[in-house]
Parts: structure tokens; sequence; C-alpha cells
């Protein structure tokens, strides 16, 4: 299984809408959203066999997100949000 954060596609703005990417980048920011060729490349790198030592059931595709999608990362952007 490859789990990512949010990749904007048309079916992402259709389900969320158009506004979507713009609010969560505000309080997100850019490295909130990966690419989709991004995802591609990790899963590219699966299949190849330079990986066949890698095991686990999932694959975080989101950039280190666990160490910047928290309270820490709010609090070291606070003045970027006027808070």
């Amino acid at each position: 299984m490859v789990r990512t954060r949010n990749v904007i596609t048309e079916s992402a703005l259709a389900i969320h809408g158009q506004d979507y990417p713009e609010f969560v980048r505000r309080f997100g920011g850019d490295a909130h959203f990966v690419e989709a060729s991004e995802v591609g490349d990790a899963i590219l790198a699966i299949c190849s066999g330079l990986l066949d030592a890698l095991n686990g059931q999932v694959l975080n595709v989101d950039r280190g997100g666990a160490f910047s999608d928290n309270l820490f990362r709010l609090y070291h952007a606070r003045h970027s949000f006027g808070l």
C-alpha cells in the first residue's frame, strides 16, 4: 500500500472545491501537497527490484509529513500565520 499526502487532481478539486489548495497552502504550506509524479517514482522504485529488501505494509510518500504536520510546525510558523 502506498500512502501519500494530498495530491491535487481534477477529482480532488471536484470533491473539495477549487479553493481547497489555496486554503490548505495557507495553513499547511506548499509542502502539504505531493505531485503525482512523486507517487509514481516511489511505485517505480518498488517495482524495479532496487528495493527488494524493503519490508512493511505501507510506504509513506509524504515528504516526511510525520515530522512537519503537527503543532511544532504550526508553532515555528506562528508569525507567518499572525499567531
